[in-house]
């Protein structure tokens, strides 16, 4: 959705430089960085998702009905903005055959488009004589220590929203398919066959380290349409192969982890310690073989958007947070397309994050994708609605990103102030992303209004001050405000900063 209109567009731009001091934050003490930070393909978005087209042929018998499937994979992409830290029939005398082909789909992010602002006009301060009297007060500092939590099962908060009926007979599939089970007998009067591509899309969240999931299966149906049986013919992945990736995610994971655990005392610190790291350390890519399961993306550091909430739910269920995969539509740049990303528990709260569009592609995450509420999320993302699966609702903004930060503009008189902690916070750090929101429509076309002419000059004042103050890397003629499709509707202006 690009912006027509010259004024607001001369507007957002101008908002853009004022969230180029808030968008800079990010808990320090959690972030990591890491040499082999990969970037997503163009400036573009990332997500994956997964289709499924059924095809009959019939075949003599007089019992149950079998059907074959074969799944396969496939992907697109897509992107946002931010700043970076360490990127799934019986008739009474015949059965027929079916063929099932699962395709999973990567959503292209929304494309982003960088203006570079710079001026020629250099800030002095003339040197001021200032006489100081200092009264020394004892101050006593309470600091939250880092708190570890016991791990929680990655598939108990999707099994628990399960109705009971389905919930056995996906129990019954999880613990064939981890046996490698050439046939997995489900529970009678379960799973009809009408609902069969939906169980499948289910069992394939269950298996989060690896693309063990079979590529080829059949199943046969009762005469009154259940599902009573799944024929495997081939597994995604061996049984050596799938144990092998499981202990090297399970290793890596651990690892981030204990790290997290070691400086971070909440929810919300390791969430966003993680999706920095996922954000810094991954490349979106299509042609990863390991693209859809956390192996990608953790040992591979290359996969779809799959791969990257896989990640995520393994990390937070270790660290003892709860969260849950879930497939839905976003709107990439080519439209829209299926995709997957995380539910999760921050902090007693239930929330949306999506760490695929958190990987801008550059040096810097984009944070507009975390913790955002349901009425927030589906400006871009449509759930998928699978009767027998319900999933929380997020209502809360308590665990959004720029709320927890201190970047939610509440008040126009504190838009310098707010400015200033943004920007000095991230020259700090030596981050490139100043990014802050607004929490009502009426106060960011006040702020839209008021980032204008002089108050621009403002900004860079605040650049200058920072440059003398915190970092003198800082470049204090030259900023990059972020332009995006979703930064008008959430109410998200963001500026990337320089450095010499």
């Amino acid at each position: 959705m690009k912006r027509n209109n010259f004024i607001r567009k001369y507007i957002s731009i101008a908002c853009l430089a004022v969230l180029v001091t808030v968008g800079g934050l990010m808990l320090s003490s959690c972030s990591e960085s890491d040499s082999s930070a990969a970037s997503s393909p163009v400036d573009s978005s990332q997500a994956s998702s997964q289709t499924t087209t059924t095809t009959a042929s019939s075949t003599a018998s007089s019992s149950d009905t079998t059907t074959s499937g074969t799944v396969s994979s496939s992907d697109s992409s897509s992107e946002v903005t931010t700043s970076k830290i360490e990127k799934p029939i019986e008739s009474s005398s015949s059965s027929s055959t079916t063929t099932t082909t699962t395709t999973t789909t990567t959503t292209k992010k929304p494309s982003t488009t960088t203006t570079t602002t710079t001026t020629s006009s250099t800030t002095t301060k003339k040197p001021t004589t200032t006489t100081t009297t200092t009264t020394t007060t004892s101050t006593t500092t309470t600091t939250k220590k880092p708190v570890s939590l016991p791990a929680v099962d990655p598939d108990k908060a999707m099994l628990d929203r399960i109705s009971s009926d389905y919930k056995k007979a996906v129990e019954a599939a999880i613990e064939g398919v981890k046996n490698h089970d050439d046939v997995i007998e489900l529970p009678e009067n379960t799973v009809k066959e009408s609902s069969i591509s939906e169980f499948a899309s289910i069992l394939r969240l269950m298996f989060p380290e690896s693309d063990i999931i079979p590529s080829s299966y059949s199943y046969t149906v009762s005469s009154d349409g259940y599902v009573t049986k799944l024929l495997i013919s081939q597994y995604g992945k061996s049984s050596s192969e799938y144990e092998s990736e499981k202990a090297a995610v399970e290793k890596r994971v651990k690892e981030l982890v204990n790290k997290a655990n070691s400086t971070c005392a909440t929810d919300f610190e390791k969430v966003l310690y993680f999706y920095d790291y996922l954000a810094l350390n991954c490349e979106y890519t299509l042609s990863s073989p390991n693209a859809h399961s956390a192996y990608g993306c953790l040992v591979d550091k290359k996969a779809v958007c799959e791969g990257y909430a896989k990640a995520f739910l393994l990390l937070c269920s270790e660290a003892g947070i709860e969260s849950m995969l879930v497939t839905g539509e976003a709107k990439g740049a080519n439209g829209i397309e299926p995709h997957m990303w995380n539910l999760t528990k921050i902090d007693g709260v239930w929330t949306h994050v999506d760490v695929t569009w958190g990987d801008s592609g550059k040096d810097y995450p984009s944070y507009i994708y975390l913790g955002l509420t349901d009425d927030e999320i589906s400006f871009s993302h449509t759930l998928d609605k699978i009767d027998f699966y319900s999933v929380p609702s997020a209502t809360s903004t308590n665990a959004n990103y720029y709320v927890r930060t201190g970047r939610m503009l509440t008040k126009e008189a504190n838009l310098a102030q707010l400015l200033k902690d943004a920007v000095y916070d991230s020259a700090k750090n030596g981050n490139k992303l100043v990014t802050i929101r607004c929490s009502s429509k009426a106060l960011f076309d006040k702020a839209s209004d008021t980032i204008s002419a002089s108050s621009y000059r403002m900004f860079f004042d605040i650049v200058a001050d920072a440059h003398t103050e915190v970092n003198p890397s800082l470049v204090t003629t030259s900023i990059s405000p972020l332009e995006s499709d979703k930064l008008d509707e959430l109410l998200i202006i963001s500026i990337v900063l320089k450095y010499s």
